[in-house]
C-alpha cells in the first residue's frame, strides 16, 4: 500500500494537533540507542544487567503491561 507523504506544512501541523515534543521524543529515543550501545559494549554477560536495563526502558517510557482487550483498544485508536 502506497501513501503519499505528507508535506512539511501539514506534518508540523499534525503533530501540533497531536502536541508531540519532538525534542523530548528525540532525548528519550537517544537515551534508549545509548543503552543499547552500551549494553552490547558489555555483551551482556550479567543478566542482572540486562534486567536492570529493562527495567529503565520501562521506567524511561511509562510503559506497562496490558490485557489483550487494552492491546486490541490501543491498536484500533492508532489504525
Amino acid at each position: 500500500m502506497y501513501m503519499e507523504p505528507l508535506s512539511n506544512t501539514k506534518a508540523t501541523a499534525a503533530a501540533a494537533r497531536a502536541k508531540l515534543d519532538y525534542v523530548k521524543i528525540n532525548d528519550c529515543l537517544n537515551n534508549v540507542l545509548h543503552n543499547i550501545d552500551n549494553i552490547l559494549e558489555q555483551q551482556v554477560s550479567d543478566i542482572f544487567q540486562l534486567l536492570s536495563w529493562v527495567a529503565s526502558v520501562v521506567a524511561m517510557f511509562g510503559l506497562r503491561i496490558c490485557d489483550k482487550k487494552e492491546w486490541h483498544y490501543f491498536n484500533k485508536h492508532y489504525d
